[in-house]
Order: C-alpha cells, then sequence, then structure tokens
C-alpha cells in the first residue's frame, strides 16, 4: 500500500478525552505479510528502488513501512518484494494503485478552513495518512486502492468548538472529489447501503459539551445522494454496547432511511452519499459514504 502524500508536520489535536495526536505525514510504501510462519525475516525492496528492513513476524498478517522521500510519487506502479527468513525465500512483484479524494473544507457558515484530512483506522498503526487543507480550504488525498477508507475532516478546535466530519468508503476505486463541512456535530462510523431502491445509513451521534446528544428526529436530518436530495422516510433510534469498567456503556445510534427521487433508478458509481444533521443551534454536522460496487 502506497502512501504517496507528501512530508507533513503540523499541530497536535486534542480530543475530548485529553488524547493528542500528532497531525504528521511520511510518505511510505506499507508491505503486508500475511500467514508467513513465527520467526525472523528480511524484507527487501527491489523497486521501484532498493531498501531493505528487518521484522519480526508473530502473527497471522503483520506490517512494516518503507519510508523514504521517494514515495512521494502518486505514478508508481508496481513493487518487487523478496522475503527472507524462516526456511521462506519468496519475491513477488504486485501493482501498486492510489486514488485521489479532493474538495475544499468549510464550517457552516460558508468559511473556508485550513483543517486536516487524516485517513485513520479502527486500531492504532505504525504510520497514518494525513494531509492539511490550504487556507482556501482545498485538499488532495492520495489513497491506497485495496484498504478500507476511514477519514476525518478535523480543525485545530477539535473537541472544543467543533467535532469530526467523517468521510468513509469500504474501498476508493477511483477519484472522488467530495466538499466537507465541520461543525459541532459527529457522525461517526458513518456507513450507506442501499436495499431495494432505499439508502439506509448508520451512525453513533456526538456533540461537543455533552456526554449525550439530544434525541433525533427525521426532520432533523437531510441525506443527499449524488448531490441529489432524497427524502428521509424513517429515523430509528438503536444501542450500541461497548465493554466500559466492570460494567458495559450503552451509547445511542441511528438507523436512518431516505428514498432518492423516483427518476434515479439505478445510479453509476461511485454513489456519494451525504447526511447532514441540524438541530436548530443545539448542534450541525455531517458524514460522507462513497459507495462503488
Amino acid at each position: 500500500y502506497l502512501n504517496p502524500n507528501p512530508v507533513l508536520r503540523g499541530d497536535t489535536l486534542t480530543d475530548p478525552y485529553g488524547r493528542k495526536y500528532a497531525m504528521q505525514n511520511d510518505p511510505f510504501l506499507e508491505v503486508e505479510l500475511c500467514d508467513f510462519p513465527a520467526g525472523e525475516y528480511e524484507v527487501r525492496l527491489r523497486a521501484p528502488f532498493a531498501l531493505q528492513r528487518n521484522v519480526a513476524v508473530s502473527s497471522p498478517r503483520c506490517s512494516l513501512y518503507f519510508l523514504d522521500p521517494r514515495f512521494e510519487d502518486p505514478s508508481i506502479a508496481e513493487a518487487t518484494v523478496r522475503v527472507t527468513g524462516a526456511g521462506v525465500q519468496e519475491e513477488c512483484t504486485l501493482p501498486v494503485r492510489v486514488h485521489r479524494l479532493t474538495g475544499r473544507v468549510q464550517d457552516f457558515d460558508g468559511k473556508p478552513l485550513a483543517a486536516y484530512v487524516w485517513a485513520t483506522r479502527e486500531s492504532i498503526v505504525e504510520h497514518e495518512i494525513v494531509v492539511r487543507a490550504d487556507e482556501a480550504g482545498n485538499f488532495t488525498l492520495w489513497y491506497p486502492e485495496g484498504r478500507r477508507l476511514r477519514v476525518f475532516v478535523g480543525d485545530v478546535h477539535y473537541g472544543k468548538t467543533s467535532l469530526e466530519c467523517w468521510i468513509m468508503a469500504d474501498e476508493l476505486k477511483g477519484d472522488v472529489e467530495v466538499h466537507p463541512h465541520i461543525g459541532d456535530f459527529e457522525l461517526y462510523e458513518f456507513r450507506a447501503w442501499r436495499l431495494h431502491g432505499m439508502w439506509n445509513m448508520f451512525f453513533l451521534p456526538a456533540i461537543v459539551d455533552a456526554e449525550l446528544p439530544p434525541p433525533l428526529k427525521a426532520d432533523d436530518i437531510k441525506v443527499w445522494v449524488n448531490g441529489a436530495e432524497a427524502g428521509v422516510k424513517r429515523c430509528t433510534l438503536h444501542e450500541m454496547c461497548f465493554a466500559g469498567d466492570g460494567q458495559d456503556v450503552r451509547y445511542p445510534a441511528y438507523i436512518v432511511s431516505a428514498m432518492p427521487d423516483s427518476s434515479i433508478h439505478d445510479p453509476c458509481p461511485p454513489v456519494v452519499v451525504r447526511a447532514q444533521v441540524d438541530l436548530g443551534g443545539r448542534g450541525r454536522g455531517e458524514a460522507w459514504f462513497i459507495h462503488f460496487r
């Protein structure tokens, strides 16, 4: 997996729990070893240029990163890797493909924001992918094909006056343009799927300065499918259960169903679904899901 985004040394964002995250990026090639026997390995990158690392494998999936400024090149198309150790010697040439996520970040008053766009994962990894929008809010994020897209957009006031805008996809299979808005409401882990012509969305809500967000109803939510507004038909409250210290923690979650205009029968991929929550002065935010077949 190639990260060809330019070197970045930016701010440190602090979340509502006091955890700090450095906004930095180093171009890299990530090599994932799958189902190799446990042991020590020498991993040699033979193309597009020569690099070498040693790694101890102790699990069925193990990632290592080759860091080099020369990886700041989205035109790199393949990589040749030789793995030696623990009675194994393998060499293969694999395709490397990245796609471009572009857009303009702004707040809900239309003010552009030089925000950070961070492609993160569910668990902490050795290196993340981060870029920053310019003063006009414009950004470009290169992202590898074959890995789940999980991006949040946040400014330096994160957790104080603003929260995250999420951009999600099971996989990025082409270049996509989105224009995220940052507010004081968050639709966390936003997902969208189509069933019998209806678009269904799942998210966990969050709001600045509140442990639990106020309840939502269908009138609080708007949905767009490829830029065309879809009528929200249902907003159903659910509960997510998380393991806590000594007892489970229950947190609200929602499933929203929306029907696009009947004239839009089968939109061509990618289908970009945007959901926006507006609580009339008590919170406003949005999230995006990019759907490929």
